[in-house]
């Protein structure tokens, strides 16, 4: 009987620690696994971060260094001095349909006056008489120059100021054109090892054809590219 009960007492001690042992945690095993999954997945068709948008795009969303294009720098050129909305295109017809107008006057004028008189009475006494007289008067007058529906003198210099605006415009086109090729034949990589020197000469060049580009853009052309101080 007491063999039987120190057996029990054995067998439950001697089982506690097995039940209370726990399993190792799974956690590492199933990280590691899961970053091998995910190592061998394969690519998906999401773009790249970096990857460089299209020349269409706004410049904000241009890497740094890429360079706007010709068009672009053109557009910029004329936004900035004034002479991309061509208004002269209209000035002639305009000009001629403002004699559908009439020139508008007004006149204002007044007049004061003094009269006196001597009157005898009856009684064979006289008196002085004296008034006074006020006059105002408004005048208005509509005057139509119809005749500037056939030909006005202002289309004369209507015109000499669109041709003075097209040669500056084309002026501005030619400067900058010129600038953005000279930068672009820089860019390209030399045929020959440059000597020394030569590599600091270029980029001394670029950043003045750069500034220059920019000033005649208004700042746009190194917002486009992200600056003038490297490629």
């Amino acid at each position: 009987m007491h063999t039987m009960s120190w057996l029990c007492v054995l067998l439950t001690l001697g089982g506690a620690p097995v039940r209370a042992e726990e399993p190792p945690s799974a956690g590492p095993s199933i990280a590691r696994s899961t970053r091998a999954q995910t190592a061998d997945e394969p690519p998906t068709n999401e773009p790249a971060l970096d990857a460089q948008p299209a020349i269409g795009e706004p410049p904000d969303a241009r890497p740094v260094g890429k360079e706007p294009t010709l068009a672009e720098v053109r557009r910029a050129t004329l936004r900035y001095a004034g002479l991309d909305a061509r208004p002269e295109r209209s000035w002639a017809r305009r000009t001629r349909w403002a004699g559908l107008l009439p020139q508008l006057t007004m006149r204002v004028s007044r007049d004061l006056g003094r009269d006196e008189g001597l009157s005898r009475a009856s009684s064979g006494t006289e008196r002085l008489d004296v008034g006074s007289d006020e006059d105002l008067s408004l005048e208005f007058k509509a005057v139509w120059q119809l005749d500037r529906l056939v030909f006005d003198d202002l289309e004369m210099r209507a015109a000499q100021i669109a041709q003075t605006q097209h040669r500056e415009r084309l002026r501005l086109l030619a400067q900058v054109t010129s600038l953005y090729y000279q930068r672009r034949k820089l860019l390209l990589p030399p045929a020959t090892a440059e000597k020394p020197g030569e590599a600091q000469a270029r980029a001394v060049a670029l950043e003045e054809l750069c500034a220059q580009l920019d000033a005649l853009t208004g700042g746009f052309y190194a917002r486009a590219r992200g600056g003038c101080g490297h490629r």
